[in-house]
């Protein structure tokens, strides 16, 4: 469950949403120790409250 409030809360965190999954450094690609080899990004920001 995402929480809006609290310790645990998502607000005011960063987020970055990439191409691909993240393989944890498990493949076999170059670069699967460094990125994840997840790609290019395709977003990122901020989450906040909205009023």
């Amino acid at each position: 469950m995402i929480k809006l409030s609290g310790r645990y809360s998502v607000v005011g965190r960063a987020i970055v949403i990439h191409e691909e999954a993240d393989d944890l450094g498990r493949g076999n690609s170059t670069l699967s120790r460094t990125t994840g080899n997840a790609g290019g990004r395709v977003a990122c920001g901020v989450i906040r409250m909205l009023e």
